[in-house]
């Protein structure tokens, strides 16, 4: 039986803190990313101290000014599970992230997770016959990826270890393994590239998955 999720989540794992030195070039305010930003802000028009404009309003003049590179100083890492290995895909392409992805070689998927995209959510609404079929084709690739493990570790050269052969099945059979299958992944970025991206993939035009992922985090985490 296929164990089924129908959406992502999303944690904040580290976010780039602020020194005792950088409090003194700005008001005090609560937030360390927007006193970070502010202060860099700052330190191009040499405006340290406590007057002048607010937190907020440093931070508010500097997107309206598009001076998008003081948020750049500013490091958000998330761990996000409930997404699929085609919408991780798609995360890959935005290159000034760090990525950590959960492994194909070193995991088992005896006890794999699927994930339901919004497409196939509909799917299942509307058309279960349909949606019964697709689950049957799910059911038959995880079938055949276990099987093929089996072969594929009876064929390992003897001289590998446990671990290593089952690197060596795994990463053999992998190839049998559906898109819909559930990964984890730890995506690190400046907060100039997370704005870019959330604006690009909660757009209309998105694809659907990471479209949700990114509504998500629109909503819930930033």
């Amino acid at each position: 039986m296929l164990n089924l999720i129908e959406g992502p989540h999303a944690q904040i794992m580290a976010m780039s803190g602020v020194e005792d030195f950088t409090r003194r070039l700005v008001p005090y305010h609560q937030n360390k990313q927007e006193v970070l930003i502010s202060a860099a802000a700052k330190a191009c028009y040499d405006a340290h101290g406590p007057k002048g404009r607010s937190v907020e309003e440093n931070v508010q003049r500097a997107i309206s000014n598009q001076h998008f590179s003081v948020t750049e100083h500013s490091v958000v890492t998330l761990f996000i599970t409930g997404i699929s290995r085609g919408c991780s895909h798609e995360l890959v392409r935005h290159r000034h992230f760090s990525f950590s992805q959960r492994s194909t070689r070193y995991v088992s998927e005896n006890d794999a997770c699927v994930v339901l995209e919004p497409r196939t959510l509909e799917l299942k609404r509307r058309e279960p016959a349909a949606f019964a079929e697709y689950l049957d084709s799910l059911e038959q690739s995880f079938a055949a990826y276990r099987k093929a493990v089996g072969a594929f570790e009876a064929l390992a050269p003897e001289s590998l270890s446990a671990t290593d052969r089952r690197k060596y099945a795994r990463g053999a059979a992998r190839q049998l393994l559906p898109h819909a299958l559930e990964t984890q992944i730890v995506i690190t970025g400046n907060l100039r590239t997370w704005r870019e991206v959330l604006l690009l993939r909660t757009h209309h035009s998105a694809e659907a998955e990471i479209r949700r992922l990114f509504d998500f985090l629109w909503s819930r985490v930033f």
